[in-house]
């Protein structure tokens, strides 16, 4: 009967720790293979962003940016110098426009001059042919 008890609780035993090993090893992913499955995922989602993030800049890269804007916004103008500027623009255009009416003004002053000055020279010219050959 010793016997049997022993045999019996070497049973209970063993059935006991196979038990234990099936109930936890379903729970441990490890044994399932159900974290492998969960690393490849991650794995793959990690590569593919990998791929995606390949040509952008490093945050190195992005803090240079930040200060040579933030250099180039110290240089620009603000919105009232850039007014100004146009007021000046539009009063400069003016001058120009008078100053191209009074060049056109003198340029037609000389033509008719010139015109004046042709008429007279014909005169001479034709006065003077006249004579010569008239005299002769």
């Amino acid at each position: 009967m010793t016997m049997d008890f022993e045999v019996l609780a070497a049973i209970a035993m063993l059935g006991f720790f196979v038990w234990v090993i099936f109930r936890s090893g379903g729970a441990n992913p490890v044994g399932t293979g159900q974290l492998q499955n969960q690393l490849n995922t991650v794995g793959s989602k990690v590569g593919t962003l990998e791929g995606k993030l390949a040509g952008c800049a490093s945050a190195a890269e992005l803090q240079q940016l930040r200060e040579e804007l933030d250099k180039m916004e110290g240089r620009m103008a603000s919105s009232g110098e850039v007014l100004a500027l146009g007021q000046q623009m539009a009063a400069v255009r003016a001058e120009i426009h008078n100053l191209r009416n009074v060049i056109d003004e003198r340029h037609q002053a000389r033509q008719d001059s010139l015109a004046g000055i042709t008429s007279d020279v014909t005169f001479i010219k034709q006065f003077l042919m006249e004579k010569g050959l008239g005299g002769r």
